[in-house]
């Protein structure tokens, strides 16, 4: 997340959506460290980051010449784990904690109120970013599928508009 933050501050990431990603996450990693609770959601959220990989052998290999098929496979890979890992599995977690939160408030009793609240906030925002990503990765998807790589290249450019 750290390499992420610096990437942002030197121009190599855009967009306020990334950089609100990753300062929720360090800000989250800062919260357990110090309250150690919401240990279930934090490791499901680190697994989030399996979609990482194949997101940065997509990103690589599109600007290499004679990589496209790469590029492409690994642009799949991308969709298919963030989906699986952000939404479905993180979304699960994210419920599960909500539920707690809900009808087992108890659980949460020796953390201060504000910071129970605090890592609800963290939890809750993260979701809703994982969410609005899906939307944009969704119909990425779905225009390579129907359209294949030109469709892929004109979705992507209408988006950046």
């Amino acid at each position: 997340m750290l390499y992420e933050l610096i990437f942002w501050c030197l121009g190599w990431e855009k967009g306020w959506a990334k950089l609100t990603h990753h300062v929720l996450f360090l800000s989250l990693c800062s919260y357990l460290l110090s309250y150690h609770v919401f240990i279930k959601i934090a490791a499901i959220a680190l697994s989030m980051e399996f979609s990482t990989i194949p997101l940065c052998v997509h990103l690589l290999s599109r600007q290499l010449r004679g990589w496209e098929t790469t590029a492409h496979i690994s642009g799949a890979l991308f969709a298919a784990s963030f989906l699986f890992f952000r939404i479905i599995v993180f979304g699960a977690g994210y419920l599960d904690l909500l539920w707690s939160w809900t009808f087992h408030f108890v659980v949460f009793n020796r953390v201060p109120m504000y910071g129970a609240h605090f890592g609800m906030l963290v939890y809750s925002a993260a979701f809703v970013l994982q969410l609005y990503w899906s939307i944009g990765i969704t119909r990425k998807l779905y225009a390579a599928l129907h359209g294949g790589s030109r469709a892929l290249v004109q979705a992507t450019v209408k988006k950046q508009k």
